[in-house]
């Protein structure tokens, strides 16, 4: 390999991009497609066909990049779900965290009675704090530093 040539890694360690080294990414993405993986993450923090160009719909529909493996992460919601049975998703995949019923039982269990009260209190009053604490990690650290205080 020449040393103008160098790695998609080598471009990183070297901080300048030029047009030769935009040409050397761009061709080994289109000789090797199948080695590339596209992740959009946090589809649900944006409306995919409102504020997402036309390239990055492309690339979610299949149309371009093809051969990539593309990876959209999200929350749960109305658009992700109408988004992915319209789209060529191969595989999808959901993880399910703690429903309003399993946060009340793990609060309960990993507090002191007095602690568990107040934080209950404090998630029945806030929709995102209710929503985060969904996530079993997250859950478990805000019970530990509500714990702590």
């Amino acid at each position: 390999m020449a040393t103008d040539e160098m790695d998609l890694l080598g471009l990183k360690e070297y901080g300048v991009v030029t047009d030769r080294r935009k040409e050397v990414v761009i061709d080994y993405i289109q000789q090797h497609p199948e080695r590339l993986c596209v992740v959009l993450d946090g589809l649900d923090e944006v409306s995919l066909e409102k504020q997402c160009s036309e390239y990055v719909k492309r690339v979610v529909r299949g149309q371009a990049l093809q051969g990539v493996h593309v990876v959209v992460t999200s929350r749960p919601s109305e658009e992700v779900f109408a988004l992915s049975t319209s789209y060529p998703f191969t595989r999808r995949l959901e993880l399910v965290g703690f429903r309003p019923k399993d946060i009340n039982e793990y609060v309960g269990k990993v507090l002191p009675q007095e602690f568990a009260r107040r934080m209950l209190a404090a998630i029945a009053a806030d929709a995102q704090l209710a929503g985060m604490m969904a996530t079993p990690f997250f859950a478990a650290s805000t019970c530990q530093l509500f714990a702590s205080k």
